[in-house]
């Protein structure tokens, strides 16, 4: 039969060429690496530079070193995926829920406010017209939720 041939008892040897030219890959890479860091060396020693940044930093800043690189241990990865905004930002969510005022005290507070202004002023008169407006919008205002239907129609 003709069909694929099968390996026969090669297959350390085969394994052992491949890890050869992986390292050979490896070894030529740093080599290409080095070689145009050095480069870099002598392009930067040309130019006219008051304060030149080391090449060193240049390749490898410090703040990548210090972030890039972090690693997690599995307790911290778990405690990400169930908490991922931690507990500082769960404190200070309880912190901003505002006060929910009911109808009756939003109108009353307008017309508290409406009560104490003084209408020989213009820009009273302003605030007047405004404050009224508010409250006319407010208790015109539907108290039942909108519903998907209504906006379709």
């Amino acid at each position: 039969m003709d069909g694929p041939a099968l390996p026969t008892g090669g297959g350390e040897n085969e394994a052992g060429t491949v890890g050869q030219q992986a390292q050979q890959e490896a070894a030529a890479a740093a080599v290409e690496e080095q070689r145009v860091e050095q480069d870099l060396v002598s392009a930067l020693e040309r130019l006219p530079l008051r304060n030149p940044m080391s090449i060193a930093s240049l390749l490898n800043p410090a703040e990548e070193e210090e972030t890039a690189h972090a690693e997690l241990t599995d307790a911290e990865i778990i405690k990400l995926v169930e908490d991922p905004y931690g507990e500082e930002e769960g404190a200070a969510e309880a912190e901003e829920e505002v006060e929910k005022h009911s109808k009756t005290e939003k109108l009353a507070s307008l017309s508290l406010s409406i009560a104490l202004l003084d209408l020989s002023q213009e820009s009273h008169r302003i605030a007047h017209r405004t404050l009224r407006q508010v409250q006319a919008d407010l208790r015109c205002a539907s108290t039942t939720q909108a519903t998907l239907d209504s906006w379709l129609k």
